[in-house]
């Protein structure tokens, strides 16, 4: 059952926890940190643009959605939030005072102009249309949030330079990965066969035998599509298809995937029946070369990103959540429920939701 949070009100000059000073920090990483005032204002500014709300949505994965309370936010998406800046924050002062990096005008400007060309692209990979462009977005927030977004940027474009391999998402760059792993984003017609559990050994067995995949199809499986010899359809890239026969030949079977169908469990297994190029100009393979980048990119993003936190240290209001490692790695998680022990009248009257308003 997720919490709702009620401390950022949409009138940012009464957030009432504040506490007795504005420069509580929020969020905090080495050197450099943002009070609980101007995270709540940061936050208020991009949930109040249409625009920016839509751009932060694509390109982070962040939206701001409404909270218990008139004003008030999910504190899920604010957690969200939260761990964007923090990381920006940390990464920003490890480019200080480690790497030295002091961004001249050149290097910001720069850095909005990749923030700028990251937005369109997470617009266009995913189909979306947002009011205005990435620019008028940007330009919609106050300047001390744009400053904010566009530091970060800049200071982890030169943390990438300078301890990673990162492959760029120009077009040029994306192109290159595409033609180094061209048959990634073949089109794949399948055959399928679902199996018993108790048939999956002897299947196997027949399979390494060199049973014929038709053969093995009319003796093992249960699905319908038997009658047309197993025949399933064609896949482009952005579908599970490929991880499912990967490292299989043309006739051969991938490794078998358990699953459920009318309460019974099965064995599914899938076999290429023949691979069509596809053109970089595809839509669906631009698309996909986008995500698998920033796949490859994320893994060796996160292994710096944790090496930095250890690195400048960090901390963060206990009221936005609590820093540690989690399902989703190290990072800020909700605040816990407090044991109903601990609240007033054992809970009774609180008003949870399991979801946003």
């Amino acid at each position: 059952m997720r919490r709702l949070i009620a401390f950022l009100v949409a009138a940012v000059i009464i957030v009432p926890w504040l506490g007795a000073t504005m420069s509580t920090a929020a969020v905090q990483g080495g050197s450099n940190a943002e009070s609980n005032y101007d995270f709540a204002h940061e936050v208020h500014a991009i949930k109040n643009s249409e625009s920016a709300s839509c751009y932060v949505g694509a390109l982070w994965g962040v939206t701001f959605s409404g909270g218990a309370g008139l004003g008030t936010y999910d504190l899920a998406s604010v957690t969200a939030w939260a761990n964007l800046r923090l990381e920006g924050l940390a990464i920003a002062s490890y480019a200080k005072d480690q790497l030295e990096f002091a961004p001249t005008s050149k290097d910001l400007e720069t850095a909005r102009r990749n923030l700028i060309r990251q937005m369109t692209s997470s617009v266009t990979a995913k189909g979306q249309s947002c009011p205005g462009t990435p620019s008028d977005a940007l330009n919609s927030l106050p300047a001390s949030v744009q400053e904010n977004m566009v530091m970060a940027e800049a200071a982890s474009e030169q943390v990438l330079a300078t301890v990673s391999s990162r492959i760029s998402e120009d077009d040029a760059s994306l192109r290159a990965f595409y033609n180094a792993h061209r048959s990634e984003y073949d089109k794949i017609c399948v055959r399928v066969a679902v199996v018993l559990p108790q048939d999956v050994a002897s299947f196997q067995a027949d399979a390494q035998a060199g049973k014929n995949p038709v053969d093995l199809v009319k003796k093992y499986s249960l699905d319908s599509s038997r009658e047309q010899n197993g025949e399933y359809g064609c896949f482009d890239a952005t579908t599970n298809a490929r991880e499912l026969v990967r490292g299989a030949r043309l006739g051969e079977w991938g490794q078998p995937q358990a699953v459920t169908g009318s309460g019974s469990g099965y064995y599914l297994f899938v076999s290429p029946m023949s691979r069509t190029s596809q053109p970089y100009s595809n839509s669906a393979v631009r698309a996909q070369v986008l995500s698998d980048v920033r796949k490859l990119n994320a893994g060796s993003a996160t292994a710096i990103k944790e090496g930095i936190f250890a690195r400048v240290g960090i901390r963060v209001n206990p009221q936005i959540g609590r820093f540690g490692n989690g399902q989703n790695g190290l990072g800020i998680y909700p605040p816990a429920m407090p044991a109903s022990e601990l609240v007033p009248n054992g809970g009774a009257g609180l008003a949870l939701s399991s979801g946003s308003n």
